[in-house]
């Protein structure tokens, strides 16, 4: 179209090409005017960049800030910062303890730096997005506030940020103040990101440690009348267990010989040990007594029937009469040479136990009478103890049915002990994990807040008339069961025949490896946030034909603000004793013409700069 232009006074008329004569260029050299287009806007970025190189060397500053605190982090986090006690080819240097001992200070240091570098990356963004208002305006209105505003939410004003969406009317004004909310916005996450990053926790790691192989109790079992206290180690466990004092370790592994003590705080592991399988089947039986008293009694056994090596064991036992069970052997079989089974009496006095025959005693006192064929069986197993234990190719063996004992040489043979005699004695556990009180069988008293029935040492009673108690068929499995546990926890201790290397995995307290990348998002997020600013707006001062691509300090917008319509204003508005009336006034910025003066600024009727000053022609 032609549309006027002033010269010397004058409008003269020039020929301006219009969209339509744009779109009819072809698309080669429309390609070819994107590319000039996208390689001035470049240079128009590199340009802009060198003449404010104060911003750009503080970004440069702040993104090695950032980094520095990125690869520390990233350091920490790979090293254990306290070894397990029981853990081998673990160490740490004097430095890491430094570290360790004053993570928190470390911490705070580490956010201070962070903190600061993050929101300085962000200062090349605002120094771009004041760019931006110069394009922005070119293509709209603002008023002088919405200018104001605009401004502050570009320099990080987290209010002006949110009130400037209320100036949006063009697609380029939305992505402008997006860009620059983001980059305001995003270094607020700074503190919290640090905390994140330095936050411990329990983290799983492969360990070595050392561990002691050994298995077989190395005695035969003899039932005796008064009963000799044998098994201390089984005694402290099941007590300790049953009075609160400690918590049974790796229960779900009791029937296993290992050390589940030194094992419990190893973590997941793959090994290969000694299972104790069992077989608990037990029923009703009558109690034939011998003779009694006012606080004990007298029942027969088979124990002395089985002569193997010379056992001498007892043809009766002793038994203390009290609101409590007692237990003892009544007779025993090897079946095979890794198996054994125990036939246990379990007797409750005045009281009742599942599935019992009552018998009543010639002092008055009624029994109520189990009798349990506990059956042990020693086999080799492969053993993975928690969820995911480290891989491993030869499974570390911490015991064995071949070095547990060397077979027997004949009935009156005095060597080390068969498995068949090793298996008894975890046949008959539950007279291995207490003492015994007066020269009688050992006795458990529970209750309903008890997990285990505990020893029972107390005196004999004046009267055996006693509140009722019983016990459940699952009371006396879990009873069997546990000090199975026991004693495979004391022969787990006994006959060390060397040592394994264990590979486990634990959990330790320590900064998670994958969290220090965290702190580089930020940074990527500021920084390709800024790119795409820079270039947008190097491209539309560009497009717009702006004479420069400049900041929007106050000496800029005083430069832009003489123009007859801001001197008019001004003019208007010169009262000193009173507020400036100009904040709502709407303005753009262009070529200002009036009275033949072209004038490149701001004002409230201006021509783009790509057109010059021009009017239609009437």
């Amino acid at each position: 179209m032609d549309s006027p232009k002033p010269k010397g006074g004058t409008l003269v008329y020039e020929t301006v090409q219009t969209c339509d004569d744009e779109s009819r260029i072809v698309p080669e050299h429309a390609a070819s005017k994107l590319k000039e287009t996208s390689l001035q806007s470049a240079a128009d970025c590199r340009a802009f960049l060198r003449k404010n190189c104060a911003a750009s060397t503080a970004v440069i500053a702040a993104i090695l800030c950032c980094l520095v605190v990125t690869a520390y982090s990233h350091w920490l986090s790979k090293q254990i910062l306290v070894c397990p006690d029981w853990a081998i080819q673990c160490t740490t240097s004097k430095f890491l303890r430094m570290n360790a001992t004053n993570l928190a200070i470390i911490q705070g240091i580490a956010s201070i730096a962070y903190s600061i570098g993050l929101p300085a990356t962000a200062y090349g963004t605002k120094c771009v997005a004041e760019s931006a208002i110069w394009p922005l305006l070119s293509q709209q209105y603002f008023s002088i506030d919405e200018i104001n505003t605009y401004l502050s939410a570009a320099r990080g004003s987290v209010p002006s940020t949110a009130m400037s969406w209320r100036m949006v009317s063009t697609k380029n004004t939305a992505l402008v103040l997006l860009l620059s909310a983001i980059t305001t916005l995003t270094p607020l996450v700074a503190a919290p990101l640090v905390g994140i990053v330095f936050a411990r926790g329990n983290v799983s790691m492969d360990f070595q440690s050392n561990y002691t192989v050994a298995n077989g109790i190395g005695r035969i079992y003899v039932e005796t009348n008064p009963p000799v206290a044998v098994g201390a180690v089984s005694q402290v466990s099941y007590v300790s267990w049953s009075l609160g004092l400690s918590p049974e370790p790796l229960p779900i592994y009791r029937h296993w010989v290992i050390d589940r003590s030194a094992l419990f705080a190893r973590g997941n592991m793959s090994v290969r040990a000694v299972k104790a399988e069992i077989e608990i089947t037990c029923q009703g039986t009558n109690i034939t007594e011998i003779s009694s008293t006012n606080s004990t009694a007298m029942s027969s056994t088979r124990m002395a029937e089985h002569t193997w090596r010379q056992m001498n064991s007892s043809d009766h036992v002793q038994v203390q009469l009290g609101k409590a069970v007692t237990v003892w052997v009544h007779d025993f079989s090897f079946d095979n040479a890794n198996k054994s089974s125990a036939d246990l009496v379990l007797a409750a006095f005045n009281g009742s136990m599942a599935g019992g025959t009552e018998t009543t005693l010639s002092n008055g006192w009624t029994v109520s009478a189990i009798i349990c064929k506990v059956g042990v069986e020693f086999v080799d197993k492969d053993l993975d103890i928690g969820d995911s234990p480290p891989s491993t190719t030869i499974r570390p063996v911490l015991s064995s049915n071949e070095k547990t004992a060397v077979p027997g040489k004949g009935e009156n043979a005095t060597g080390p002990t068969t498995l068949n005699e090793n298996a008894l004695w975890f046949a008959v556990a539950p007279l291995l994990v207490t003492t015994c009180v007066n020269g009688s069988q050992p006795l458990f008293y529970r209750s309903d807040n008890m997990s285990l029935p505990a020893a029972y040492t107390r005196a004999p009673y004046a009267s055996h008339v006693e509140p009722e108690y019983s016990w459940s068929s699952a009371d006396v499995k879990h009873f069997i069961e546990t000090a199975v546990g026991a004693v495979a926890q004391a022969s787990s201790m006994n006959n060390a025949n060397g040592s394994t290397i264990i590979t486990s995995r634990a959990s330790t307290r320590k900064l998670h490896e994958g969290r220090a990348v965290y702190l580089t998002l930020p940074m990527l997020v500021i920084v390709a946030g800024q790119a795409v600013l820079l270039y947008w707006s190097a491209h539309m001062h560009r497009t717009e034909q702006l004479p420069i691509m400049r900041m929007a300090s106050v000496s800029e917008i005083l430069k832009s603000a003489q123009t007859d319509f801001f001197v008019d204003m001004a003019r208007n508005n010169h009262q000193p004793g009173e507020e400036s009336h100009l904040g709502k006034v709407n303005v753009k910025f262009g070529w200002t013409c009036s009275e033949g003066r072209e004038v490149a600024g701001l004002g409230s009727d201006v021509f783009p700069f790509r057109h010059g000053c021009i009017s239609s022609r009437s």
